[in-house]
Parts: structure tokens; C-alpha cells; sequence
């Protein structure tokens, strides 16, 4: 029988405290991994659902499509993806001119059709975002599952997504 939710949440909180050099847990955090533990999620498994392809028909695709080839094509070289998600947070589409980072983006299961909500991919910029109806940045070991700690996410008010693939 796994520990009850708190047990876990001072396990998560004690693994990413403050030390020299590091930043406090922040509220909107700790938020977001009750919100995981909740919906029974563990930090060692990243397990994204997918839905079938959305083609390139899907109208938000459509409606985005010029800002992201122009955003991406402002982008190129800096080591950056530019991510789009509707308001669930399932990935409608994704830009990186870098091979490394298509890998590192391929390695996490996010790509088109990518349910990366919060109940699924846990403790993201997006799925934060969303939870909270604001910007978000989730970085590091803020993430809730291990495998994306090694990537920095930001959301901005545009309902838009950077990911910068790991060092």
C-alpha cells in the first residue's frame, strides 16, 4: 500500500530543499504535487496517454501555424522548442529545428497528440497554467516526474510553451 499523499508530498519537499545555492519550494508547487499525488501519480513514471493523430486539419493547429513557423524560424539555433497546447493541455504541435532537441523532446513523449494535463504528466509549466489560470514556470526538480526535471519549461500569457532541452 503506497504512504498517504503527505508522506509523499514531505518526501518530494525535503528532496528539493532549500540548500545553498537553492531556491524554497514555491507555493504554486507543493500545489500542483498534492494535485499529482492525488490523482496517483509517482515521480518515477511518465506514462502519457495519446490520442489518435489530429492531422494537420485541427483548427488551433491551423490558426497557429504561421506564428509558429516565425517564432520557430526566430528561434532557430538557440537551443529551444516551441510548443503549442490547447486549454487541457494536450499537444496540438511542436517546432525544434534542433536534432537534440527533438530527441530530448521524443525521449519525454511530448509530441502531437501528447495528453500533457497535470493528472498525466504531472507538475509542467502547462499543466500548472492551467490549474492555476496564470504564467508559469516550472524548472528542474520542480517537476513532479523525474524524467522532466531535466528540462526547463515556461508558459506565457499567450498560452504558449518554450522548452529548452538539457545540457
Amino acid at each position: 500500500m503506497a504512504p498517504p499523499p503527505s508522506e509523499d508530498l514531505n518526501e518530494l519537499a525535503f528532496s528539493v530543499a532549500p540548500r545553498p545555492g537553492r531556491r524554497p519550494v514555491r507555493p504554486d508547487i507543493i500545489s500542483s504535487w498534492e494535485r499529482c499525488l492525488q490523482a496517483g501519480l509517482r515521480p518515477g513514471r511518465l506514462e502519457i496517454p495519446f490520442l489518435p493523430d489530429l492531422g494537420d486539419g485541427d483548427p488551433l493547429r491551423q490558426a497557429a501555424a504561421p506564428i509558429m513557423d516565425q517564432v520557430s524560424e526566430d528561434l532557430d539555433g538557440m537551443g529551444v522548442a516551441l510548443l503549442l497546447t490547447d486549454e487541457r493541455g494536450l499537444v496540438v504541435d511542436r517546432r525544434a529545428t534542433e536534432r537534440r532537441m527533438r530527441i530530448a523532446l521524443d525521449r519525454v513523449e511530448l509530441a502531437p497528440g501528447a495528453d500533457y494535463s497535470e493528472e498525466h504528466a504531472g507538475t509542467t509549466a502547462v499543466a500548472t497554467a492551467i490549474a492555476q489560470r496564470r504564467p508559469s514556470t516550472v524548472v528542474g526538480s520542480e517537476h513532479f516526474i523525474e524524467a522532466l526535471g531535466r528540462m526547463g519549461w515556461s508558459r506565457n500569457e499567450r498560452r504558449s510553451r518554450q522548452c529548452q532541452a538539457p545540457h
